[in-house]
């Protein structure tokens, strides 16, 4: 059986350059109109979700189209949490809540969105040049969370290298959002995670050894809340808020707080040392969901 084909594009004599058979180009436009109205109506409807390349799933705050949620705390706000505290997580729930381009996490935005840095060190820049901590470390954000960072010649976390004495004096009306985690969780994760401990202990001041133990890093972790704590009584100008990563009312707690609805509360896990996809039930349900009410 002969099967007829449909070209696509002309060569100089007038001829298709490419011959598809046509049941072949049918099925391939069929997708890609499929793939157009879904991409349209995801866009388009509330709530939304989708996993992140990280296994986080994150919702759109289920508020009315086109109005932005305004936050009940002070901005700019800084998350100055040590990773693997949930810092990632946090971050989705701002951007679920307030939008792209309103919460920045380990990079930000400049110029407009033609480039980008790395927020440690474009704080600790900063900081070396008595300039505002946040001066041209990104475009528009409200949120700043996750801002350290660990290389092979340096090492900066907000919280511990003045970066805390640095919001206050450049924003002395910021809020401050510790979220913590259960300190043997803590603990467990960041010794399995990426040789963590041995680097901190390696390349940053005012962390532990390199022959640190869990005691050591229990206990510099429950300093290291401790001192934020310490930190927010001593600047009462300054909002502090204290949510713990693993209750049950985290996003209900969050919600009071900020005004972000818990919905977009979803948190991620980690599990042997491999992120977990969590949720996905509640997903394929969301799905359907969009699926009834696709017109």
């Amino acid at each position: 059986m002969k099967i007829k084909r449909v070209g696509f594009g002309r060569d100089a004599k007038g001829k298709p350059r490419i011959k598809v058979p046509i049941p072949v180009a049918l099925f391939f436009l069929g997708l890609l109109a499929m793939l157009a109205t879904r991409v349209l109506f995801i866009s388009d409807s509330t709530p939304s979700a989708g996993i992140t390349t990280d296994g986080i799933l994150f919702q759109t705050a289920p508020s009315s189209p086109g109005t932005s949620v305004k936050l009940k705390v002070p901005t700019p706000v800084l998350v100055p949490s040590l990773p693997k505290s949930g810092t990632t997580s946090i971050w989705k729930y701002f951007l679920c809540g307030l939008g792209k381009g309103q919460a920045a996490h380990q990079w930000g935005s400049i110029a407009n969105g033609t480039a980008q840095v790395r927020l440690g060190k474009c704080f600790q820049a900063n900081i070396k040049k008595h300039r505002p901590l946040l001066q041209g470390c990104g475009d528009s954000y409200k949120v700043w969370t996750d801002a350290g960072f660990l290389s092979p010649g340096s090492c900066f976390y907000p919280s511990i290298h003045g970066g805390l004495e640095a919001l206050y004096e450049s924003y002395p009306q910021a809020t401050i959002l510790n979220i913590v985690r259960n300190t043997d969780a803590w603990v467990n994760s960041t010794s399995e995670f990426n040789n963590l401990w041995t680097r901190w202990g390696e390349k940053c001041d005012k962390f532990p050894g390199p022959k640190a133990t869990r005691e050591d890093y229990t206990k510099f972790y429950d300093g290291h809340t401790e001192m934020i704590r310490q930190f927010a009584k001593e600047h009462p100008s300054m909002t502090y808020l204290e949510i713990p990563l693993e209750s049950p009312d985290t996003g209900k707690m969050l919600e009071e707080a900020t005004g972000v609805n818990q919905s977009c509360w979803l948190n991620s896990r980690t599990m042997k040392g491999r992120r977990a996809r969590p949720y996905l039930k509640k997903l394929r349900e969301m799905e359907k969901q969009w699926q009834v009410k696709a017109p």
